[in-house]
């Protein structure tokens, strides 16, 4: 195991760069932005709507990098190479947090790292989940719940602004889930008396409603409702993570 998680460390750390890499992109793209365009950006509805949409995805970005942490954090050992890790994405977590303010930010530059953030992601998870036996406790499973719930924020966003197309086979129902199976099984057997545990059942399914909708929406080239019903599901995310910790503390 221990072999396992060192190897994880350095895949961590190589995506970790990833990201610093792309952050410094980030940053340069908007300064040139505030050199060209800033007495104009904000004068046209349309450019209101792009400033929004660029906020929601730096949103999402830091929920995405915010989970990264948590679930490296849940296989860490005493290593140096893991702290090494934890305190460089920390420390994204806060660069990406000051651009947020940066209305000039453009949509598409925000939407692609989104979208190699959620690669990033569905790499840790899934190489969380090969950790076998330590992934399979129930404190783990609650955060690899909290990370592949987060995530939606960022795949549906890449999803909007045309980044992120194929993830149909990944539209499943909260029973079909990883968190919904362990939920309505084990998770069930073991936590279904604590009113915590009663408290994920419907905001769960919501999320996974929510997440069809967008979709289905934006398939119908729908684009404000799918937007309406995105604004939903950022907050779904956030009450469900909130409950997942209060089940936590329980535990």
């Amino acid at each position: 195991v221990a072999d396992e998680v060192r190897t994880l460390a350095q895949r961590t750390q190589k995506s970790t760069q990833e990201i610093q890499t792309t952050i410094e992109r980030l940053q340069r793209g908007v300064g040139e932005a505030v050199a060209t365009t800033q007495g104009s950006l904000l004068r046209t509805s349309e450019s209101v709507d792009h400033v929004h949409r660029a906020g929601q995805a730096l949103d999402a970005i830091v929920l995405v990098v915010d989970s990264i942490s948590q679930m490296n954090t849940q296989v860490a050992t005493a290593s140096q190479e893991q702290s090494v890790v934890v305190d460089e994405i920390n420390r994204n977590i806060t660069r990406i947090g000051s651009l947020s303010e940066q209305t000039s930010l453009g949509a598409t530059e925000t939407a692609q790292i989104s979208d190699r953030l959620v690669t990033i992601m569905d790499t840790l998870i899934t190489d969380v989940n090969a950790l076998g036996a330590t992934a399979g406790t129930a404190s783990s499973v609650l955060a690899r719940a909290k990370a592949a719930h987060i995530s939606w924020n960022a795949k549906v966003r890449a999803h909007l602004d045309g980044m992120r197309n194929t993830f149909s086979s990944e539209l499943v129902s909260d029973h079909d889930c990883a968190f919904g199976k362990w939920y309505f099984s084990s998770g069930e057997k073991d936590f279904g008396g604590l009113p915590q545990f009663q408290a994920l059942r419907d905001p769960h399914r919501q999320l996974h409603e929510v997440v069809k909708l967008v979709v289905d929406l934006k398939s119908r080239g729908e684009r404000e409702r799918a937007e309406e019903a995105y604004e939903k599901l950022e907050a779904l995310s956030q009450r469900i993570v909130a409950l997942i910790e209060d089940l936590e503390h329980q535990m």
